[in-house]
């Protein structure tokens, strides 16, 4: 079992008792890009990739607010004398304990610190992504949890000067990072390029969701369906919806977003191939029809049927012969009830092998 101490931020009261109002200081954690990035630069011919994460990460920050706050002790961390000598007790909070709504800011704002005192200058078009030109080292960070990527010779001086001003547990090869594993692996004949050479000794990067992709039991909650069938892909059958259902509102709108957001996560992360029916289907969140009950049904029932479908990437060129490449395509007024039409793309970063 896990607990957390949390500061109640939904309950807290000002010096007259009304609700009292916070800096709401902005957190700006890396991109699911900017770690991709991070990895990929890891994934270069003399250059590794680990991770670390932070011991309680907010509580290492101070609580430097615009206002003090006073919080009253749980009656379990309160001394024994205290018993029958106060009524009420409160104390100064100094720490920006969890719950807190600066303290996801304030930690933030102390960590930058720390790493730009090691020589890291944030990417600009990055947040949370610190370059050190000193050992050409690459650091993303996501709250509490750190990725280092470049020259392998440089990561262990790197994460000691760290441990000297943040408490942060032992660097590990790349493992889980925002509950996607990343396997450094063997590719397989089909996965690696058939027509390189040496496409025996390649290895790949596996961002494997298989165990978050097998979590169904949200939507058999929900629903009460207790078997899912076997789809083939993420899209209905053409005719499978008629006019009648997309005019009938649908039984899952009041549960439609919980159920497209946990979908978005795996997406974004490590199956494409599902963005675009729920990219479709957010859009509908207003207006949810029985059709899209159908819809959202047949996107499950493909995600559970596929649950070891997983994104692999390479890089086995030099970085001058490295390029971004953009895949682009249309689909030209594909949506029946509104005529839109859609663009998409891909982006890669590319080389002869």
């Amino acid at each position: 079992m896990k607990r957390r101490i949390v500061y109640r931020g939904d309950c807290a009261k000002d010096e007259h008792g009304a609700a009292a109002v916070y800096q709401e200081l902005g957190a700006s954690p890396t991109s699911v890009q900017g770690l991709n990035g991070c990895l990929a630069y890891g994934s270069l011919p003399g250059n590794r990739a680990t991770a670390a994460d932070v011991v309680k990460a907010y509580v290492q920050a101070l609580l430097s607010s615009k206002y003090k706050t006073w919080i009253e002790l749980p009656p379990e961390l309160r001394p024994k004398y205290w018993k029958h000598q106060f009524v009420k007790p409160v104390v100064l909070l100094f720490k920006a304990l969890y719950g807190h709504p600066d303290a996801g800011g304030l930690w933030e704002q102390n960590l930058k610190v720390i790493i730009k005192n090691l020589g890291g200058q944030e990417v600009p078009e990055y947040p949370g992504n610190f370059y050190f030109p000193d050992t050409n080292l690459l650091l993303s960070t996501y709250v509490d949890d750190l990725t280092l990527a470049g020259p392998a010779d440089q990561h262990d001086a790197f994460w000691n000067q760290l441990t000297y001003v943040v408490d942060i547990e032992p660097p590990e090869p790349i493992s889980r990072i925002l509950r996607c594993n990343h396997v450094v692996t063997p590719l397989s004949k089909t996965e690696g390029h058939e027509k390189c050479a040496a496409f025996q000794a390649q290895t790949g990067m596996v961002f494997d969701m298989a165990d978050y992709a097998q979590q169904s039991d949200l939507y058999k909650s929900i629903t009460g369906v207790s078997k899912l069938k076997h789809a083939a892909t993420p899209f209905p059958p053409e005719g499978s919806i008629t006019i009648e259902d997309e005019e009938t509102k649908g039984e899952l709108a009041p549960n439609a977003c919980k159920i497209l957001m946990k979908a978005l996560w795996l997406g974004r992360l490590a199956r494409p191939d599902i963005i675009k029916p729920i990219n479709d289907l957010a859009t509908k969140v207003q207006s949810w029809s029985r059709g899209d009950d159908k819809k959202v049904l047949r996107l499950v029932q493909y995600i559970a049927s596929t649950p070891y479908y997983r994104l692999v990437g390479t890089i086995q060129d030099k970085p001058e012969n490295l390029e971004l490449r953009l895949f682009v395509d249309a689909d030209f007024a594909g949506d029946k009830s509104t005529a839109r039409s859609t663009s998409g793309g891909f982006l890669a970063l590319s080389g002869p092998s």
